[in-house]
């Protein structure tokens, strides 16, 4: 993926007509398919919607009915997450590319590149939420050590799903309603 794409660029164009964000959301890398370019994002709603995608889940636990979008469709998945961002509420990743295809000895230079983007969302975030507590979290602490102040949550892949903690995240509006969306 070129970086930033288009949907990106956007997705920054939409973000300085903003002066604050309630919540800040950071996933670890992109989709390994039809990533949009926004984190958690697919390119359509049978692929954001389906089983094994972790942005239904972070939907459902921003409180949206997951039915309407199967049923109505009157909008993109990109403009739901521009939607998304004019209501405070932003993605981000760590990584623009699968942390897995980036050679090691890139992977530092990749990421200082992709925090430029991210730091823009960032300083604008109230709230700061990570989605996992291994990689994502070991990354964040690594190369964002001057955000201090976050919480994170268990990742939203349906792996988790037998998990107490994953239950009460992600089958609740557990996101609206701790952040007051």
């Amino acid at each position: 993926m070129n970086f930033p794409n288009i949907q990106q660029q956007k997705y920054l164009k939409e973000l300085s007509k903003k002066s604050k964000l309630k919540l800040c959301i950071i996933g670890q890398d992109i989709y390994p398919e039809d990533a949009s370019g926004i984190a958690f994002c697919k390119n359509k709603f049978e692929q954001l919607l389906s089983y094994n995608c972790s942005g239904k889940y972070v939907l459902k636990s921003l409180g949206y009915d997951l039915d309407y979008f199967k049923n109505e469709k009157k909008i993109s998945t990109e403009e739901l997450f521009i939607e998304l961002l004019n209501k405070g509420v932003c993605f981000i990743n760590i990584s623009y590319e699968l942390l897995t295809e980036i050679p090691i000895e890139q992977l530092e230079d990749s990421l200082s590149k992709f925090k430029t983007f991210n730091k823009f969302f960032l300083e604008k975030s109230d709230n700061i939420v990570l989605l996992g507590k291994t990689t994502t979290l070991k990354l964040f602490n690594k190369n964002y050590s001057e955000y201090t102040n976050f919480e994170t949550l268990i990742h939203p892949s349906p792996r988790n799903k037998s998990k107490l903690e994953w239950k009460e995240i992600y089958e609740k509006p557990f996101l609206k309603d701790k952040y007051m969306l």
